[in-house]
């Protein structure tokens, strides 16, 4: 499929991502697939962040997020948000990085998405510490941890040992 080429591209090729993302976002249209948009917008806006491209990332990541809240499916509302969060974490706007994965987290959470709340704790765990919100950064964190006890996922675990 034309998005697994846009997604493995997002992660080395960011305008080759981006080619790939607009001709599933025309396919995608064309058989009113929302879903496959959807992804598509989400991937090109990743990309666009690769590229230190804001503005675009923004945009893009708004437009998934606009079709996710029609659709109405929370865990992947959930996951945009992350990725916008992501935008503000990089753009260095640690209070909106933080108000963002927050609101990532309390959708993941009505979505019964533990593997997407686990993230947003970890990321917000960081902004926190970032900006200097020790207690908090730390409760984000052992939520994080409280999460995986229950996925279980080793290379979660690391990961979270090393932030």
């Amino acid at each position: 499929m034309i998005i697994d080429l846009a997604w493995e591209y997002s992660f080395y090729d960011y305008r080759q991502a981006i080619k790939y993302c607009n001709d599933a976002i025309q396919l995608s249209k064309a058989i009113n697939y929302e879903s496959g948009e959807a992804t598509a917008l989400s991937v090109k806006g990743n990309s666009y962040r690769a590229l230190i491209k804001y503005d675009s990332a923004y945009y893009f990541l708004n437009q998934s997020l606009a079709i996710r809240k029609k659709q109405n499916r929370k865990n992947k509302i959930a996951a945009v948000m992350q990725n916008i969060a992501n935008v503000y974490n990089q753009e260095g706007k640690v209070t909106e990085a933080i108000t963002t994965y927050n609101e990532a987290i309390k959708i993941a959470k009505e979505a019964g998405d533990l593997n997407a709340e686990l993230v947003a704790s970890n990321n917000v765990s960081s902004m926190y510490r970032s900006a200097g919100l020790y207690n908090k950064a730390i409760a984000s964190l052992n939520r994080a941890f409280e999460i995986n006890k229950l996925l279980k996922d080793e290379r979660q675990e690391s990961f979270l040992y090393s932030t």
